[in-house]
């Protein structure tokens, strides 16, 4: 089984919604512009973040810190699956 470790959240579309001014909910905070849930990812590792976006089965929108949404350094889009 693989595990995935990083995925690239550089292109994220930036929400307008101030967080604190969310109310909180079991999963995070609720977008009252949207009705999405806004989960926060900013102590959670790369793994948990790649994970959480690749096998939810709906739209995610989080708060992150900037290295979480720094393009990935050509080292990493280079690396590569050995089988």
């Amino acid at each position: 089984m693989y595990r995935v470790t990083k995925i690239n959240l550089s292109n994220l579309k930036q929400c307008d919604q101030v967080w604190t001014d969310m109310p909180k909910n079991e999963m995070g905070r609720l977008c009252l512009k949207c009705s999405n849930t806004i989960v926060d990812f900013r102590k959670m590792t790369d793994s948990e973040v790649a994970e959480t976006h690749l096998f939810s089965e709906q739209k995610v929108c989080g708060l992150y810190n900037k290295e979480q949404l720094a393009k990935p350094s050509q080292e990493q889009k280079q690396l590569k699956l050995n089988f």
